[in-house]
């Protein structure tokens, strides 16, 4: 029970002090916080001050707050994202390749993960890349956006729509994310978020494609795919198919083309989407390249074509 006198305690520091002898503050039917909520600190990575007792005030007070939480740029309490330090209590360090990771799994920090957190954060996380390539990792961080960080990971086998069919071949992946694909995008106009679609179907739908949702996306512009699979596909459980028009993608396949493709219009994005085998390609929208004769042998606007290895 909470000395009622102790204001500090109760945070009412403007009020003068009780009269000695006042009974304790019991109002029966008021929720009080549990042990458990009173210890969940996992957001901020805090340690429980006392035990659970120490805030559980038995006054009439609302119950906390369920939602996450994330600091913004003058938080002073560092986010962690669940991950925990590792045994020299480090929470990120520089992985070998010169990429800041999670101490705990040897992930890497997303550029979603760095919108969220405190500018001293991001500060300590950028001082560990070598100078030299800090302004480019400062730059390609800054990109993140806060909300995708904390979308909830869906349970296993989970979908958009229970109907979808999961399987482990490379066949069953493919007619998934295909089928999904075009539930998510028929009769639809592209919306210029083709790579938040795409991304989105591939870590957060619960179709498994490839490494996917294990693997994580970097980037924000549909040829960031290319840029990050094309050095190592395996790694991320893809094969890249030597295709270069996209309409001879098979269904399932994740097409992505350069900036000033047929049908593109932004100077620097190009374009992802999942191949239908209804001669448009789905991104959120129904898109198109305006035709495979816009695509000759040996044209170079076809960054890849990916199906799972």
């Amino acid at each position: 029970m909470v000395n009622p006198t102790n204001n500090t305690q109760l945070g009412l520091n403007s009020l003068p002090p009780l009269p000695t002898g006042t009974p304790p503050i019991d109002v029966p039917h008021a929720p009080p916080v549990s042990t458990a909520q009173a210890n969940n600190t996992d957001q901020v990575g805090l340690k429980p001050q006392g035990p659970a007792t120490a805030i559980t005030l038995e006054a009439n007070r609302p119950a906390p707050d369920t939602g996450k939480t994330w600091g913004g740029p003058d938080s002073k309490v560092e986010l962690n994202f669940g991950h925990k330090p590792d045994a020299q209590g480090r929470l990120y360090k520089l992985d070998p390749s010169g990429v800041p990771v999670w101490a705990s799994n040897g992930r890497a920090i997303t550029p979603d993960q760095m919108a969220n957190m405190p500018a001293f954060q991001k500060e300590a996380i950028a001082a560990l890349v070598p100078e030299a390539q800090r302004n480019t990792f400062t730059t390609m961080m800054s990109q993140g956006v806060a909300e995708r960080a904390w979308r909830p990971k869906p349970e296993p086998g989970q979908t958009y729509n229970p109907n979808i069919p999961l399987g482990d071949s490379q066949e069953a992946q493919m007619a998934s994310l295909a089928q999904l694909a075009v539930q998510r995008s028929q009769g639809k106009g592209p919306d210029g978020m083709c790579y938040k679609h795409v991304a989105d179907w591939l870590e957060y739908s619960g179709v498994r494609y490839g490494n996917f949702p294990d693997a994580r996306l970097s980037g924000m512009e549909a040829r960031n795919f290319s840029e990050l699979v094309n050095p190592d596909p395996g790694k991320y459980g893809l094969k890249r198919l030597d295709i270069d028009n996209p309409y001879d993608a098979p269904p399932g396949a994740i097409v992505v083309v350069r900036a000033g493709t047929p049908g593109t219009a932004h100077p620097t994005a190009g374009d992802i989407a999942v191949a239908t085998g209804k001669g448009w390609f789905a991104n959120g929208g129904e898109m198109g390249y305006g035709g495979a004769g816009n695509f000759p042998p040996g044209n170079n606007y076809v960054l890849g074509v990916y199906v799972p290895a």
